[in-house]
């Protein structure tokens, strides 16, 4: 069964300095959602692959970059 935990966004981005853990760049935090430069939160271990949506299983990354991450998992 899948652990849930409430995981504020705001917390990882400061946590993670504004900084795509794939890529590595800064994430424009004035972007906003669908803007591929917009900030989101991955799950490093996917939900579908057995990940906990658990504080250490989740990494700022950029809207596009987690889109193409999901398309190649």
């Amino acid at each position: 069964m899948t652990e849930i935990k409430h995981i504020s966004r705001t917390e990882v981005f400061e946590h993670d300095k504004w900084v795509c853990h794939l890529c590595g760049k800064k994430v424009n935090r004035k972007a906003k959602h669908p803007d591929p430069s917009s900030p989101s939160i991955d799950h490093v271990v996917p939900l579908a692959r057995g990940g906990q949506h658990v504080r250490s299983n989740v990494a700022t990354a950029h809207l596009g970059c987690n889109m193409r991450k999901h398309a190649n998992s």
